[in-house]
């Protein structure tokens, strides 16, 4: 209607309501033009409503820089004369135009420019009533099957969800409702929200409900609500206020429980220490020696460090000649089990030097410590770390004696298979600590423990093995118990006439059944040394077997022992070549001693059997 009262009203060929989407422009309806799209970037309209509120008058086209170039201008079409309103959606936003157009450039008085103007405001009145009358009719069409939607979407969210007046009184709850508070849906049409929530917390969401009738916007709020039964449940409601022409005010609270914090990550922010004690009654023996047997000890010590941290750790040597650790992955357990495998070969190396009277002792413990920017120099990093570990230390000494006491009143124990070939089990097990505790025990008695307490981390194990053999003769089973015994053990006299002591209490014949495999084996440890405690235990234990974490060098010749069986740790010795391990295992089984290979979690049985392996269990 409009293009044609346009071509007659001004005489010209060509007029439009032009209606601009994001990346062109659509013809609603026109005269004198075959055209029904085109690109937004070459159109007049898209010009024009950059000023909704005046015409854009373009008397001669090819005369004005903007359009001089357009194809309209230049092309077929040759367009010389441009005459565009804006017009106006029913928001009030400026969608396209109302255009005359001519072959020819033409001149508008004001008288004309007014017309036109008139001329859009009449498009813009029939928008408004088309909207209005489309939005009528959806609305009639959709609100039923809306309010089923919403009434099914509401009854079946996983969410406890309330709809309350904004008094507070509670028009509508689901069924999550129930389960969080107890209250039958029923039962809450009775209540305001107010009665559901802890009353030191009733004033906070009140403020908050009343700034929310100011602006409108949602919010989250932490409280705490009651539960039909009184019970408290920390809880943090999301509320969301409607305000509508049709009907009164109401909020939708969407109520999730809070659940208690999860483990904080330890990745990237676990920290080890590696300290010597006791030094006091050496330093004195050795008088003005003693700085360089300090320098020697250190060096020994950062040697084992760097050897057995991974690449991606970090340490530090402290003011006070302890060693900071930064485990930058790994979790808790892990790391702490890690840094009791450094603190026994540390403790080798200063019973080696020392001798093995000598009561100094080497102390380990990881802590969970915050790290504020990861990506900070390593250097200072881990002076932010030592201050911090070194502020704990007596936090870890607490919980240190809470992990002692809990494993020495509680004794926990882990018995786990030994597998042979073809994943068929035999009738053995290793028992020990669980594994959370291993690492963690042995840490706590390096803390407080000492070389003057009553129990110690072999003499435990000693303990809890005998304990698995007593129960196996009470149930007349007959199977092997292994036990791991660090080299140390043997090497300090104390220790070793303290685990001989418990050994020779036992009942013969429990201890004929445990199989004891010594861990921790120096690789510069004297063949004599090591054939001297085998030698102490194979008149009473029922086999004596030694287990390896590195394999060249080779403390001994498998031809000259008098071992029992030879264990591998499968995670430091996985990396090799299966060529080299093959050939180890191959020297040991022509011996005829078994090897028995140490699996990491993730790890399958199937390369250490297919390398001559003849038995598997878990490290």
């Amino acid at each position: 209607m409009f293009p044609q009262v346009l071509s007659k009203m001004f005489s010209v060929p060509m007029s439009a309501v032009s209606i601009l989407e994001p990346t062109y422009q659509r013809l609603r309806v026109s005269v004198g033009m075959d055209v029904v799209e085109t690109p937004i970037e070459h159109s007049f309209c898209a010009q024009a409503i950059k000023r909704p509120d005046e015409i854009l008058y373009v008397p001669d086209a090819m005369l004005d820089p903007r359009f001089a170039n357009y194809p309209q201008v230049v092309g077929d079409m040759k367009l010389r004369f441009y005459a565009g309103m804006p017009i106006r959606a029913p928001s009030g936003v400026a969608v396209g135009a109302l255009c005359i157009l001519d072959r020819v450039p033409r001149q508008m008085d004001d008288a004309l420019l007014d017309q036109l103007r008139n001329l859009a405001e009449g498009v813009n009145t029939t928008l408004r009533l088309e909207a209005s009358a489309d939005i009528l009719r959806r609305q009639e069409s959709q609100s039923k099957l809306t309010q089923a939607m919403l009434a099914s979407v509401f009854q079946t969210m996983d969410a406890a969800v309330t709809v309350t007046r904004t008094s507070g009184a509670i028009l509508l709850s689901n069924g999550p409702c129930e389960s969080l508070l107890g209250y039958k849906p029923d039962e809450l049409l009775n209540l305001s929200l107010e009665d559901v929530i802890a009353p030191e917390r009733r004033e906070a969401l009140a403020a908050a409900n009343a700034a929310q009738l100011a602006d409108a916007a949602p919010y989250r709020i932490e409280t705490v609500l009651l539960g039909r039964e009184g019970n408290r449940v920390p809880a943090q409601l999301t509320v969301a206020l409607v305000k509508r022409r049709d009907v009164l005010p109401f909020r939708v609270t969407t109520l999730h429980r809070v659940a208690k914090a999860a483990p904080k990550p330890v990745h990237a922010s676990v920290a080890g220490c590696i300290q010597f004690l006791g030094l006091q009654p050496v330093k004195t023996a050795y008088g003005a020696k003693w700085e360089s047997v300090r320098h020697r000890l250190l060096l020994a010590a950062e040697n084992i460090l760097r050897r057995r941290l991974s690449a991606e750790d970090t340490y530090t040597r402290t003011d006070d000649d302890s060693f900071t650790i930064w485990f930058k992955s790994g979790s808790d357990e892990d790391n702490a089990a890690h840094i009791d495998r450094i603190r026994r070969e540390v403790q080798m190396m200063l019973l080696s030097e020392l001798g093995e009277e000598t009561t100094s002792l080497v102390a380990a413990y990881t802590q969970a410590a915050e790290i504020d920017d990861p990506t900070a120099p390593p250097g200072q990093i881990m002076q932010e770390l030592s201050k911090r570990i070194a502020e704990r230390r007596r936090e870890a000494e607490q919980q240190a004696r809470a992990v002692l006491d809990q494993v020495l009143s509680e004794h926990p124990r882990e018995a786990t298979p030994v597998n042979g070939k073809n994943g068929a089990s035999t009738k053995a097990m290793f028992t020990d600590l669980p594994r959370p505790l291993r690492g963690r025990f042995s840490g706590a008695m390096s803390l407080v423990g000492g070389a003057n307490a009553d129990v110690d981390t072999e003499c435990l194990r000693l303990s809890l093995t005998s304990e698995a053999v007593m129960e196996d003769i009470a149930e007349g089973v007959s199977r092997a118990q292994f036990v791991r015994l660090s080299m140390a053990l043997f090497i300090a006299r104390r220790g070793r006439e303290r685990f001989l002591a418990q050994w020779e209490a036992m009942p013969p014949k429990v201890g004929s059944q445990i199989f004891v495999m010594m861990s921790d084996i120096p690789a510069d440890i004297s063949q004599a040394r090591l054939f001297e405690a085998i030698r102490m235990l194979r008149p009473i234990a029922r086999g004596v077997g030694v287990l390896l974490d590195q394999i060249d060098p080779l403390p001994f010749q498998p031809q000259c022992s008098s071992l029992s069986m030879v264990g591998l740790c499968s995670d430091p010795l996985g990396s090799l070549r299966d060529a080299k391990l093959a050939s180890f295992i191959l020297r040991f089984r022509q011996a005829k001693i078994p090897v028995l290979v140490q699996l990491t979690k993730e790890e399958t049985a199937e390369r250490w059997y297919g390398l001559g392996a003849d038995f598997t269990t878990l490290a």
